[in-house]
């Protein structure tokens, strides 16, 4: 049962990602669109973009380990 619990979270920590990502997106397009300083823009993109992947790559590690645990349970 508290495995279930933690996988649920762990899904939706996951799907709080993908908002988050889509909302920094829109974000990142419209200052592009509208800042001068583009290089600026790019990199500040490049750099969250990579974290982003990590954190994303991080959770879904977390939710196979917790999958892993579950079936070995049973």
């Amino acid at each position: 049962m508290q495995q279930s619990l933690l996988f649920s979270d762990s899904l939706k920590d996951l799907k709080n990602l993908r908002t988050q990502l889509y909302s920094a997106a829109e974000y990142f397009e419209l200052s592009y669109t509208n800042d001068d300083q583009k290089q600026i823009v790019v990199d500040t993109l490049k750099e969250y973009a990579i974290k982003a992947l990590v954190n994303t790559v991080d959770h879904l590690g977390s939710l196979t380990y917790k999958v892993k645990a579950s079936l070995d349970e049973r």
